[in-house]
Order: structure tokens, then sequence, then C-alpha cells
């Protein structure tokens, strides 16, 4: 299950795909939203906006896996984990942080997500998640104009800062902070050789890349297998505040260009995201025979 918790955050990321408007859900929204979907043992990835700057976040996952042993999931900047005290405190209930790394140096990482300092945090927070043994996958940006030349780069030094063994790539979706700043993305096509470059080096170091909303005509046919497959869009069972000022179908809204219908891939293909497709058109997409 996949709970938006809200979207506050302690960075104010440049491509923000949410923002920061919006009303995010209270405790007993949370709680009965557990109650009432979570089954023992199941699987809930809890979001936002940043969810671990909640000052229920602690009591939240601390609930979740005392009354359903449920495994957590957070999509998370990792800062807070740069407090001793805070992941002591919580990482004990995490079983996987997706933690976000967008950029190699200090510089360009506090320019983008419009935060000094972050950068060093980040890195603090994320070997800290590690320290605890909680299973971390670190993920970074295909498209983004200050960065994307370097994703082999970014790629290696996530190697070595972190020695993760899973590194997730994506897309950008062109809504949320971005609208403010089309000027950020590049076409996916104008970074598919860097991407692919990237690919390479993460094998070479046994790190296992995946790709998300990324469409396979613009990957070798030796990386198509990396993309997760549109048919594990269905096992996700989404909630999403009714107060949220955001459109319920985030995350799974995608487009095909009228020559998809002619690949022989599209049934495995997410296409992009439609809001990437309406700025860019369809002529970088090609059909698979």
């Amino acid at each position: 299950m996949y709970c938006l918790m809200g979207y506050q955050c302690n960075n104010s990321c440049l491509f923000c795909a949410t923002g920061t408007d919006g009303k995010g859900l209270s405790t007993n929204e949370i709680m009965k939203f557990i109650d009432t979907n979570l089954c023992e043992g199941g699987h809930i990835l809890f979001t936002g906006g940043e969810p671990t700057i909640r000052k229920d976040f602690p009591e939240i996952v601390k609930y979740t896996k005392d009354t359903y042993n449920a495994r957590i999931t957070i999509l998370t900047n990792s800062t807070m984990f740069a407090d001793s005290g805070f992941a002591d405190n919580v990482c004990r209930y995490i079983d996987t942080a997706e933690c976000s790394f967008y950029a190699h140096t200090p510089t360009v990482h506090d320019y983008v997500v419009q935060n000094p300092g972050s950068y060093n945090k980040t890195v603090t927070g994320i070997q800290a998640l590690i320290n605890h043994d909680v299973e971390v996958h670190v993920r970074t940006l295909i498209n983004l104009r200050p960065t994307f030349r370097q994703l082999p780069d970014i790629t290696e030094q996530i190697h070595d800062l972190f020695g993760v063994d899973k590194i997730w790539y994506s897309g950008l979706d062109l809504c949320g902070n971005l609208l403010a700043h089309p000027e950020l993305v590049v076409k996916l096509q104008t970074a598919e050789y860097y991407l692919e470059k990237a690919i390479e080096v993460a094998e070479e170091h046994k790190m296992a890349p995946y790709l998300m909303f990324y469409p396979l005509c613009l990957l070798s046919p030796y990386h198509r297998a990396l993309v997760i497959p549109e048919t594990q869009r269905g096992t996700i069972n989404s909630y999403i505040s009714d107060q949220c000022n955001h459109h319920k179908g985030h995350g799974y809204d995608y487009a095909f260009g009228k020559r998809c219908s002619r690949c022989r891939k599209m049934n495995e293909c997410y296409g992009v995201w439609s809001n990437y497709l309406a700025k860019y058109g369809e002529n970088e997409l090609s059909p698979i025979p």
C-alpha cells in the first residue's frame, strides 16, 4: 500500500512533482487507513513530502510494525537520519528506505534541492540507515539539466559512498515545482547516452539498476529488461487524502504516442509521463518492430 502522508518537506526541490501546498493526513486519518487496509505481514510505503519530518512519524511506524508486523518502506531524502538520536529511535521499525541522491557535488545538490547543507546531511543520513541494517535503495533523476551529463559520475559516487546493491533511475514528471522551472528538464533522448553509460557503471559495480516510467524504445535491447514492467502497476493500492491538493492519479499518469500502437512491446511499457508527452510530443519515441 502507498500512503502519501502530506506535502511538507525540509527541502524545496526545484523539480518536486508535488510541491508543498495542500493539507496532509492527520495522525488519526493515517491510523484509520492502516487499520482499514493493512493486513498482518503486509507491506506499506510511506511518502510525502518528506514523511520523516512529521512529529508523529516515529509513533506511526512503531504502531504499524508492532500491530501488523508489516514490512515498512519509506521514500525519503534521508536528512533526518543524520540526527543519531532520530536514527536510533526510528530505524528499528524501517525495513527499506528509498533514498534520493541527485548530484555528486554538494554545490549542485544543494542548489537543486534549494537547501544549503543538504548534501552532507543526505550522505550522513543514508550511511546511518545502512549502519542500522535498513535495506537502502538509492534513487536519482535521468533528465535533470544540471546533472544529466554526470549520471555515470553520480552512479559511481553512490557506489563509493554507500555500497548499495540497487539503484533507481527516474524521468521527471512535468508538474509541481517544475511548472515554474521548465528549463530544468531535458528530453529523455538527450539524456539517453549518459543513462546507458550510468547503467554500465552500475553493472560493473554489481549494483542492480532499475528504471520506472521510462519508454523501452529509448534503451538498448540489452537494457530494456531493467524497466519495471507496466504489469506491476496494479499491485499497488494507492491512498491519498481527499484534502490533499493533488490529483489522485499521481505516480501513474502515463501516456503513449499514436505511433506506439505499432510497437510490439507496448503492453510491457509504461510509456512516458502524460505531461511530458504533451510538452515534447512523440517524435523521440520509436516503435519496436
